[in-house]
C-alpha cells in the first residue's frame, strides 16, 4: 500500500530569477522527477492561507536566507520564523479551540477502548501526520499519531482542518503487531 504524503516549498524567492529562484526551483522539480508530489509553493506572507487550503502536507520545506536572519540576533531570528509559526499554529488551534466533533463511529470506539476526549485532544496536540487519505469516501483526511500526558500512544483519523468543524471519524490504540516501535509506520507483512 503506498500513500501519497505532499510536500511544500515556502520560498519567497521562488518565482525570482535570481540564484536562489532557480535553485529552489530546479529543487522542486527534482523531487517531482523522484515521483515526490510538491504540492504547492508559496511566499512567508501566504502562509495564514495556505494553512487552510493545503493543511495535507506532511513536509514543508522552508527557505530562510542568511540576510533574512540579519546578523543572527534572537529578535532577527524570531522575525524570520514568525510566518511558520503563525502556520503550525494555524493547523492546531481547532482543536484546541474544540471546534471540532466526533462521528458516530469515533464515539462508539472511544467508549469501547475507553480514550477519553482529552487524550485525543492530547495526542493531536503533540502529534505527528503519518498517513493521508485525501481521496476518503467520506472527504480528504489523515491519520495522526501521538501520546497522552500519560505515555498512550493514540491513533486519531480525522478531516482537514479546512471544514468548519474537524471531523474525528476514529480513535484507537495502534497495535503493536501491525505498526513499528514508534507507531508511526506500519508494518510490512511478508504475505503481502
Amino acid at each position: 500500500m503506498k500513500f501519497r504524503f505532499p510536500i511544500v516549498i515556502i520560498d519567497e524567492d521562488f518565482r525570482s530569477e535570481n540564484t536562489s529562484g532557480l535553485g529552489i526551483r530546479a529543487l522542486a522539480d527534482a523531487m517531482e522527477k523522484e515521483g515526490m508530489e510538491v504540492l504547492g509553493v508559496t511566499s512567508y506572507g501566504d502562509l495564514s492561507q495556505f494553512a487552510q487550503q493545503q493543511s495535507r502536507a506532511s513536509a514543508f520545506i522552508l527557505s530562510i536566507d542568511d540576510e533574512e536572519f540579519g546578523e543572527g540576533t534572537d529578535e532577527e531570528s524570531d522575525f524570520a520564523l514568525k510566518p511558520l509559526r503563525a502556520f503550525v499554529e494555524e493547523i492546531r488551534y481547532k482543536i484546541a479551540s474544540d471546534e471540532f466533533e466526533f462521528s458516530k463511529h469515533a464515539v462508539d470506539r472511544s467508549i469501547l477502548r475507553q480514550i477519553r476526549v482529552h487524550e485525543v485532544k492530547e495526542a493531536i496536540a503533540n502529534g505527528q501526520l503519518i498517513e493521508d487519505y485525501p481521496n476518503d469516501k467520506y472527504g480528504p483526511s489523515c491519520l495522526i499519531c501521538g501520546s497522552t500526558q500519560a505515555g498512550r500512544p493514540i491513533h486519531v483519523q480525522c478531516s482537514y482542518p479546512t471544514r468548519m468543524l474537524i471531523k474525528i471519524i476514529t480513535v484507537y490504540d495502534p497495535a503493536p503487531e501491525q505498526w513499528n516501535d514508534d507507531f508511526t509506520t506500519r508494518r510490512i507483512d511478508s504475505n503481502d
